[in-house]
């Protein structure tokens, strides 16, 4: 008689911590796009020794500065090669922080003084989407909206790459 009630009540069980568990989820709205990290083609090393990146509110005309930065390879950040002529400038803080993500809702220039080069970053749109997070006892995982467009010195770009 115990192993039949065994039997029975194991399903049930089962199915009712299933059930709690299930209950316990939520959808959730992801945070905007935003990147830590530069992708440059063609560039060469001595015009990315140094980069002066300023943040601007959006449909400012680049008048309305909000933050700026300047960067020293080397001293603010390493250049991680790609290929031969692609690098990848990372914006981090000891490698571990964003020091200055690029966002959605601003506008951004670039300038390599070394090259005397200047790129413009407008129109930033990302995708709005959500997720679903099911409690389990851990650090909730954030999730992020999908970059939809750009525009790089006033032409339409589906990435963020910087070409010389």
């Amino acid at each position: 008689m115990k192993e039949n009630c065994t039997k029975l009540y194991t399903p049930i069980l089962f199915l009712a911590m299933l059930f709690s568990f299930a209950s316990c989820c939520e959808t959730v709205q992801c945070d905007p796009w935003r990147a830590s990290e530069i992708t440059t083609i063609n560039f060469t090393d001595t015009e990315l020794k140094i980069l002066y990146v300023k943040k601007f509110s959006k449909n400012s005309n680049f008048s309305s500065a909000v933050d700026s930065m300047s960067l020293n390879s080397g001293n603010d950040y390493n250049l991680v090669a790609g290929t031969a002529n692609t690098i990848n400038i990372m914006l981090y803080v000891n490698g571990i922080t964003p020091r200055f993500p690029i966002e959605v809702g601003y506008e951004y220039e670039f300038f390599f003084p070394n090259g005397n080069i200047v790129r413009r970053i407008t129109e930033l749109n990302d995708v709005s989407s959500d997720d679903r997070y099911c409690f389990t006892g851990f650090a909730k995982n954030v999730c992020y909206n999908r970059l939809n467009s750009l525009q790089i010195d006033g032409k339409a770009s589906d990435s963020f790459i910087l070409q010389r």
